[in-house]
């Protein structure tokens, strides 16, 4: 299976990468540096030719500041500004795809968003 795996280079990343190369899985594992999961346009061209996408992708703060909130932020648009990114690119790609000759499941839309 061809899988994009954010956050790849990170430590669950390395951790994953291992695991699932043994079980035979080709990783596209870009570095932070290398895709900007903010931008839609950029993270459609990655799961093109892909068939899974795993989100590792964190910005988990040094412990002393763990308990400012504000320290925080960017992680939060991770888990949720470039997750729903990543899940509207992968729907796309699947409905553009079309394994056994034009014939796939349906794809479920994602519910729209609450604003928040």
């Amino acid at each position: 299976m061809r899988m994009l795996v954010t956050g790849g280079t990170g430590v669950l990343g390395q951790a994953f990468r291992p695991l699932a190369e043994a079980d035979g899985h080709q990783l596209t594992a870009p570095g932070r540096d290398e895709l900007d999961l903010f931008d839609p346009a950029a993270v459609s061209a990655a799961v093109r030719g892909i068939d899974a996408v795993l989100h590792l992708a964190t910005r988990i703060q040094p412990l002393d500041r763990m308990q400012q909130p504000e320290a925080w932020h960017d992680n939060d648009r991770l888990r949720a500004e470039a997750s729903a990114i990543l899940v509207d690119a992968a729907l796309a790609a699947r409905r553009h795809a079309a394994p056994g000759g034009g014939r796939q499941a349906p794809v479920p839309q994602r519910p729209p968003s609450s604003g928040h």
